[in-house]
């Protein structure tokens, strides 16, 4: 169990640094289309923070229900919205 959970957080962990250290508009403008590929990293990071969220709880599947549904609304809505 321990695992696999450790380094799926430890992944989604580090998969943030390149998301903080590209965060500011210089490496944005320096970067150019570059950079919203490494921006795109943040699907992966919630996956796998999804992946870490249903390892961890014991009973409650609720809120991790509502999380998820949240998720895949906001996820729905923005596939709407840029298709458009």
């Amino acid at each position: 169990f321990f695992g696999v959970l450790l380094p799926l957080s430890v992944q989604a962990l580090l998969l943030f640094i390149p998301l903080f250290v590209t965060s500011s508009d210089a490496l944005q403008k320096k970067l150019g289309s570059k950079w919203l590929s490494i921006h795109r990293l943040i699907y992966l990071i919630l996956v796998l923070s999804l992946i870490h969220y249903y390892l961890i709880i014991k009973a409650d599947y609720l809120i991790f229900s509502i999380y998820l549904f949240i998720i895949l609304s906001i996820l729905l809505i923005k596939k709407r919205v840029y298709r458009t």
